[in-house]
């Protein structure tokens, strides 16, 4: 039985897991037309991506609550 995860299950480890089978295939030299130099480190930094995505998503949430939260206007959603 694999060890493999799916990637539905946990990107992050699925990834790694797809980085290591990738750099293992270019070793064995599987003839099979992909950029066996740059897809294994791609593939690996999907979720550090994905990471600095959603923290820079939470970046602009968290400016606009506090704008809100100190607005001194009634009604700070308008405009």
């Amino acid at each position: 039985m694999s060890n493999l995860v799916r990637h539905d299950e946990d990107l992050n480890l699925w990834a790694q897991q797809q980085a290591k089978a990738l750099r293992a295939a270019a070793e064995a030299r599987v003839n099979l037309d992909l950029d066996f130099d740059n897809l294994p480190e791609e593939i690996a930094s999907l979720p550090q991506s994905d990471r600095r995505e959603i923290l820079g998503r939470l970046e602009v949430l968290l400016i606009h609550s506090i704008k809100l939260a100190e607005s001194p206007d009634p009604h700070p959603r308008r405009g």
